[in-house]
């Protein structure tokens, strides 16, 4: 069965104690090969022990054979249980391996997931700094438009002012102007029935006058 390789190599000793301080493999199989050295030592000393006693003895050639096999047997089972262990140890390393690869690739997921976050939140502040900057704009603009209106209605109150206060000056004129016609008309007439009026009485003394010659 064959995985993906990553930069992450959970085969890798050293990178096994980075990740669990706790597991010393080295010590482990340094202590293994220092046990089964100190063991093959042992049986190699005891071997040689007993060919010496079997060469003088029929017995102990017989029993040196069966111990022989025995011995044989005890290789075999060691180099089975040698097998067994590095099987067990690689079944332990893949099944970390996995363990560790899954932890990474979950750890990448994760990163993934945040920096998508975090780029959907850039998204979403830009989008209401946008919006924000658009509201501001607008309001802005009409406050501009609000307070042109008001000094165009200004401008033209004062217009309107200014033509009611010339058509009040002309209107006043002009019925001042009617006022003064009208008080010069009723002096001239009232010069007139004065005149007249003179007129009249120096033609009734002149005929009282003729009368009385």
């Amino acid at each position: 069965m064959n995985f993906r390789t990553t930069a992450f190599d959970p085969m890798d000793g050293q990178q096994l104690r980075q990740n669990d301080p706790t597991v010393d493999f080295a010590s482990m199989e340094k202590n293994l090969a220092r046990e089964m050295a100190r063991m093959k030592i042992i049986d190699e000393k005891k071997r040689r022990e007993v060919e010496k006693v079997c060469a003088e003895s029929d017995e102990l050639k017989e029993l040196q054979a069966k111990i022989k096999a025995a011995y044989l047997n005890k290789e075999r089972a060691a180099q089975i249980a040698e097998f067994q262990y590095r099987k067990q140890n690689e079944l332990v390393s893949y099944i970390l391996k996995l363990i560790l690869t899954f932890i990474f690739q979950q750890q990448e997921a994760d990163a993934h997931v945040e920096m998508e976050m975090l780029r959907r939140k850039e998204q979403a502040d830009q989008a209401e700094r946008a919006a924000v900057g658009e509201k501001q704009a607008k309001l802005f603009s009409m406050k501009k438009e609000v307070q042109s209106q008001m000094i165009e209605r200004e401008q033209l109150r004062e217009q309107a002012f200014q033509e009611y206060a010339a058509e009040r000056a002309n209107v006043d004129a002009i019925i001042n102007k009617m006022i003064d016609e009208d008080h010069e008309m009723m002096r001239i007439t009232k010069m007139k029935q004065e005149q007249s009026k003179q007129d009249m009485i120096l033609s009734v003394n002149e005929k009282k006058a003729l009368l009385k010659r």
